[in-house]
């Protein structure tokens, strides 16, 4: 070759991979990823691809409330609309765990990467679902996130991210309600040393009428690393002091079988005062983890059961659910099947699975949706009715309203 094309040559080859390496940075920007997403959803292929984000190895129900829903949803279908060409659309669901942190970033990553998925539901905490609502946002995943109760989730005012749970600070008023009708003004509050607990304890606080007395309120560690760490707070210290004040009730802000173990460590020491907590203890295997000493533990819960106060979709949800899997459900059940029922409802009302058509319906255009939930500004239910839940000899009754 002679050396005349060697120099024009050397500058296409620069040219070729400066304009490779432009479109691979494009590739994996965030606005192709959203783009791409939206040009294959517009294409309404007949199987919608969802992904379904939880505690896999935790909690199975509320995996088992996602199928359910999306059974009964695809026995029908779902009519898309695109060009004058009609598709029944139905939904394939995609298995996704955020059991531990990495977990959760593995698979908010793996999700976004997925250009065929057009939404997620579920994400079993607000330490995941926040994060992750960043990447959906940026890559135009629509989000429905079905038990973050942090206000922070939704607190940016997201496009594509959705909540269909209400606020810890809704739950804590519907406690404080339901304490001042039954004159328990005297509080004792114990909360977990965790970003639930402190949160939940500062809600709970900010809601108290003057006329509550807050006797005292103390903090207890709760995680298997800071046991390893060391960090033993003396629980029945705590509680024998306590114990030496005059209190009507005491109120735990804790998840699960941590706060079940503050419960059954306050029963064995004697303290027979009803115990108050929020969705976070709304688990009926909390008289498991407390050794059947859970009596007496009132909760605050969207999940209303064995009640007039019961709504009629609620309990044919109920009655399908114990004939499909031959269990009763709980409040995570009943959350996914709810997520999964209000996603499918906004495809059908908007004709399409793109995201920001879905994401517009159900801001604007949801009050004919399923149930008829409505969103706020910040794109989370306001209409989804707190009752209070009573656990007697472990199974929660609804306390019907006076």
């Amino acid at each position: 070759m002679g050396k005349n094309y060697r120099g024009p040559l050397a500058v296409l080859a620069v040219i070729v991979l400066l304009a490779a390496k432009g479109l691979y940075s494009y590739y994996l920007s965030y606005d192709y990823a959203l783009q791409r997403r939206a040009e294959l959803a517009r294409q309404n292929r007949p199987e919608i691809h969802v992904a379904v984000v939880w505690d896999l190895l935790r909690e199975k129900s509320f995996l088992d409330g996602v199928k359910l829903a999306a059974s009964e949803t695809n026995r029908t279908g779902i009519r898309l609309v695109s060009d004058g060409q009609e598709t029944l659309g139905k939904l394939v669901l995609h298995e996704y765990d955020d059991g531990t942190a990495d977990d959760a970033e593995d698979t908010w990553l793996a999700v976004s990467a997925a250009r065929d998925i057009v939404a997620v539901v579920g994400h079993s905490s607000s330490a995941t679902a926040i994060p992750a609502s960043i990447s959906y946002e940026y890559n135009g995943v629509l989000f429905i996130s079905a038990v973050a109760t942090s206000s922070a989730l939704t607190a940016p005012k997201f496009k594509y991210t959705f909540s269909i749970v209400p606020t810890d600070q809704a739950f804590a008023d519907a406690l404080v309600s339901y304490a001042e009708t039954h004159r328990l003004y005297k509080l004792v509050v114990l909360y977990a040393r965790s970003e639930y607990g402190l949160g939940f304890y500062e809600s709970f606080v900010s809601a108290l009428p003057e006329n509550f007395d807050l006797i005292a309120t103390r903090s207890f560690f709760e995680t298997e690393e800071d046991k390893l760490a060391g960090n033993l707070s003396s629980t029945t210290g705590t509680i024998y002091q306590l114990m030496q004040q005059d209190f009507d009730a005491v109120v735990v802000a804790a998840k699960g079988e941590r706060g079940a173990a503050m419960v059954e460590q306050l029963r064995d020491m004697g303290v027979d005062k009803p115990i108050l907590g929020s969705e976070a203890l709304d688990d009926e295997d909390v008289w498991r983890w407390s050794h059947h000493t859970a009596n007496r533990l009132f909760v605050a819960s969207v999940f209303a059961k064995d009640s007039t106060a019961t709504p009629p979709l609620t309990q044919a949800f109920i009655d399908n659910f114990r004939q499909a899997y031959g269990y009763e459900p709980g409040y995570y059940a009943f959350q996914g099947y709810e997520a999964v029922k209000v996603l499918a409802s906004a495809y059908q009302l908007a004709g399409s699975t793109v995201p920001i058509r879905v994401a517009a319906a159900l801001q604007f255009g949801y009050k004919n949706g399923y149930n008829g939930y409505v969103f706020d500004r910040h794109s989370r239910i306001t209409n989804k009715k707190i009752v209070i839940k009573e656990m007697v000899n472990g199974k929660f009754n609804t306390i019907d309203p006076e």
